[in-house]
């Protein structure tokens, strides 16, 4: 369940007793929830975005109406195209969220080793921070797509619209910039400890 605590009173949000996708376009009390892993509220107060790794789907809830449906994902577990619209983009894992001011929604699509980009405005997905081939890591100052992550997990943004992102078994935090794409290493050694 996703709930808010108002005054000391908790109430639910989104989620039932049960855990099997039911679909779309159901009250928020209506709608059954996987393993919802992170939540972001946009700054207007109009919708709660969300993710459920179960389901593979970030979803919203609008404040509005109380109606929840999904913004990105197929249902299937994959890796989606580029420049394709987030309801036929297969995504891996959503582990995080984090959402701008002026209408993009980030995640980490975490199996899939990338961090990705949702307009609200034209409902696309892209990829800005990637892995080419498989999980690893291979240096500093490279193009997002051109770097190596391994399963990235947490992400947030800073006011320039850069993005923070933990590239969790590399051990290290690392920052892609929006002006130059360029990812780097802002804390982390790439060894546990």
């Amino acid at each position: 369940r996703i709930r808010k605590i108002v005054n000391g009173t908790m109430t639910t949000l989104v989620g039932t007793q049960y855990t099997t996708f039911n679909g779309d376009g159901y009250p928020g009390t209506s709608t059954n929830l996987g393993t919802v892993t992170s939540v972001w509220g946009d700054s207007m107060g109009s919708f709660l975005f969300f993710s459920d790794v179960t389901i593979q789907k970030i979803r919203k809830y609008s404040f509005s109406t109380g109606i929840v449906s999904t913004i990105i994902g197929s249902g299937a577990a994959g890796l989606g195209a580029e420049n394709v619209t987030g309801t036929s983009c297969a995504i891996n894992n959503p582990y995080f969220i984090y959402g701008d001011s002026v209408g993009n929604i980030f995640y980490s699509d975490q199996t899939n080793h990338r961090i990705r980009r949702y307009s609200i405005i034209t409902t696309l997905v892209v990829t800005i921070v990637r892995t080419v081939g498989g999980p690893g890591y291979n240096y500093d100052n490279i193009t997002g797509t051109s770097i190596i992550l391994n399963n990235p997990a947490g992400l947030w943004g800073d006011s320039d619209g850069n993005i923070i992102f933990s590239d969790r078994f590399n051990y290290r935090i690392r920052k892609w910039t929006r002006s130059t794409q360029i990812v780097v290493t802002v804390a982390g050694t790439g060894t546990a400890g």
